[in-house]
């Protein structure tokens, strides 16, 4: 395990009454970033881990943050000798803070994070890795990490686990259409009545200049029905496909993210 120390110039925003020089001095007491070696398979697939953990009552955010939040933003591009396939989110929690919905992690996270070696030599992971983290104030925190990756092949239980708890793929068909709004499109979702009621839904699309409102969510006959808007931050014309949609559905005891939508 490799222990990362925060190493960067920090931003505060929403400040309460502390200054600035003060909760920088206490950063080290707020969080405490673990790089978890992992493990490596037959195949040369690298399983890493990327672990948070924070001081009570702190949080940081999902790869959709919801309403406020800063998303965490990976770096790996400086690395030798591999290529990183993809990071991966664990199912976060749901918090309501003053009408704003906000979407993340309390008191720790692992990240897994899953690699493709290029040889029979030891990789070297170097990544840069900008997250949010809040309690009475919101700040944005840097930290970069180096460290090679040896041909362990026992694998690592905390990461195991955290991938355990990563959202199912969804299985039923979601049909989908948009219709123009001021200052962007709704879009309109179907899918075929769970056995567990919705309690949120997340829509996701690929293009960074625009963002979805939270969805609201009906049940009509057979179907949920589920609608939210598309907007960006000129208010200007939106571009959205289908097969980029993603939507992540929560319910009771299981979380599916369904990949694309077809048309009705």
């Amino acid at each position: 395990m490799v222990r990362i120390f925060i190493s960067a110039t920090i931003v505060f925003f929403l400040l309460s009454g502390l200054k600035t020089s003060v909760l920088a001095n206490k950063l080290n007491d707020i969080i405490e970033v673990n790089l978890l070696q992992g493990w490596r398979e037959d195949n040369g697939t690298h399983i890493s881990g990327l672990e948070i953990i924070l001081a009570p009552g702190w949080k940081t955010y999902w790869r959709y943050p919801g309403d406020t939040g800063i998303p965490p933003q990976f770096d790996f591009s400086n690395s030798y000798d591999l290529k990183v396939l993809r990071v991966m989110y664990p199912v976060p929690k749901f918090t309501w803070e003053d009408g704003f919905r906000s979407i993340g992690y309390h008191n720790s996270v692992i990240f897994p994070i899953i690699i493709q070696t290029n040889s029979a030599e030891v990789p070297t992971l170097n990544g840069k890795v900008d997250l949010g983290i809040c309690k009475d104030v919101c700040i944005p925190a840097s930290f970069t990490f180096s460290s090679n990756l040896l041909p362990i092949y026992a694998k690592d239980h905390k990461i195991e686990n955290s991938i355990r708890n990563l959202p199912e793929r969804g299985r039923e068909k979601i049909t989908c259409y948009f219709t123009p709004v001021k200052d962007g499109l709704r879009i309109s979702l179907s899918i075929p009545l769970l056995d567990q009621e919705i309690q949120n839904v997340i829509i996701e699309l690929e293009n960074p200049n625009s963002s979805v409102e939270t969805p609201k969510i009906n049940r009509i006959g057979n179907q949920f029905k589920i609608s939210a808007n598309i907007i960006t931050a000129t208010g200007g014309p939106i571009s959205v496909k289908r097969s980029e949609v993603v939507t992540t559905i929560f319910s009771d005891t299981v979380t599916s993210e369904f990949k694309g939508c077809y048309p009705p």
